[in-house]
């Protein structure tokens, strides 16, 4: 994909200061699991007081939304609560500012595997990585693609030319996003959870 991914993050209802180096951001959410996020905040400033542990905004109990997208158009791909903030420093990294974020409970798992595919990705065109096996419980395992906010727990994905016994629907049972070092990933695990 030729696009520049793009991202917000939102702390109360109130975009951070673009001053701000968000190192990292990492979201997932499985059928299974309450959707959990990690933000990691970065000072390139050699010496001094690490601007973000003075602000407010990474503070517990502080609600975090996130959108992900190209060029400027984003979609949410994550909401939460900061559950706690810490603070670490390297002499690589200089200091760096984690905020833990966990997302409310997400419905059931529905097994609804006649609805239509939330995505298709195609190997040779959008899938960068895969793990794809085939067992007595079907198709299980893990495909990665440049980021996108379709995919979600509970909804199909359609694989196509892997070959015939991996090409189909497959149901989703998490996904995860990393944003980090200009790109944005998505990784969509699928089959039943084990």
């Amino acid at each position: 994909m030729n696009q520049f991914p793009t991202f917000e993050i939102r702390v109360n209802g109130t975009p951070i200061p673009d001053t701000l180096e968000v190192a990292s951001i990492n979201a997932s959410a499985t059928g299974t699991a309450l959707p959990e996020a990690r933000l990691v905040i970065a000072d390139p400033a050699e010496g001094g007081t690490f601007q973000p542990s003075t602000l407010t905004l990474f503070l517990p109990g502080s609600s975090v939304a996130i959108a992900a997208g190209y060029e400027g158009q984003n979609t949410p791909i994550f909401e939460g609560v900061i559950g706690q903030q810490s603070l670490r420093v390297s002499a690589t990294t200089h200091f760096t500012l984690t905020a833990d974020v966990t997302g409310a409970p997400v419905a059931t798992l529905v097994l609804d595997t006649s609805q239509p595919p939330a995505l298709t990705l195609t190997l040779g065109i959008d899938i960068l990585e895969m793990a794809l096996k085939i067992g007595p419980s079907g198709l299980h395992g893990s495909v990665t693609a440049c980021g996108t906010a379709l995919p979600q727990p509970g909804k199909m994905l359609q694989l196509a030319g892997i070959g015939p016994h991996y090409d189909g629907p497959a149901l989703i049972n998490a996904v995860r996003h990393t944003i980090a070092d200009g790109d944005w990933l998505t990784t969509i695990s699928v089959g039943l959870p084990e």
